[in-house]
């Protein structure tokens, strides 16, 4: 389910996954490797699959959540929306994923698109964008 945030530059976030490899330096200082880490120490459904400890951490598993990939379908009013706030779009591991996203939630008329990479090409790749 998607949740509201305190994030002060979005309205809500959508986590149609969860998790990731480090694959570049840009993962180096990756928040929600540490914040899964608590969420699953905490008891969150989500963050209940562990990831390789060498390139990812406890909770922090490429997961999808299949049932969260309709949710921006059913959204009423226009929002902004950080997509993915805990995964990267762009993994290599959620490739079939991400394609999904855009074709069904990340498409809608409904919402404005939030993302944040470590690795831009493989999203614009993903999308059929060119740089």
């Amino acid at each position: 389910m998607s949740t509201g945030t305190a994030i002060e530059w979005t309205e809500v976030t959508w986590n149609p996954t969860t998790g990731c490899d480090r694959i570049s330096p840009g993962c180096d200082h990756c928040y929600a490797l540490t914040l899964a880490k608590r969420l699953k120490a905490m008891g969150q459904a989500k963050y209940q699959r562990d990831g390789d400890l060498r390139t990812s951490g406890p909770g922090f598993g490429v997961t999808v959540h299949e049932k969260a990939l309709f949710e921006p379908l059913r959204w009423r009013r226009p929002r902004k929306v950080f997509v993915n706030s805990m995964s990267d779009i762009g993994c290599p591991a959620l490739s079939r994923v991400s394609r999904m996203c855009w074709a069904r939630g990340c498409r809608s008329a409904r919402i404005s698109d939030q993302l944040t990479r470590g690795l831009p090409v493989t999203v614009t790749e993903h999308a059929g964008w060119s740089l």
